[in-house]
């Protein structure tokens, strides 16, 4: 994805260290492979919403927050 040798590389310890912070809050033996996977999902979100024109996309968050409010309002 990114061209450029040093941002690559400084892109890859991020996530690194990203995986291995998740995989430390996840009691489990296989807790790296479910670290990549999360790591996998949270980075095709952020490419997403964030580079990829997908208007559809970037009104996801505003509702799930919305329906949040309106079911924690509900609740009192």
């Amino acid at each position: 994805m990114l061209t450029n040798p040093e941002a690559a590389s400084a892109a890859d310890d991020a996530i690194t260290r990203y995986q291995a912070q998740i995989a430390q809050a996840i009691p489990a033996d296989d807790a790296g492979l479910r670290a990549a996977i999360i790591s996998a999902i949270t980075l095709g979100i952020t490419v997403s919403r964030h580079l990829i024109p997908n208007h559809a996309g970037r009104d996801v968050a505003p509702a799930l927050e919305a329906r949040r409010a309106q079911a924690h309002s509900c609740r009192k």
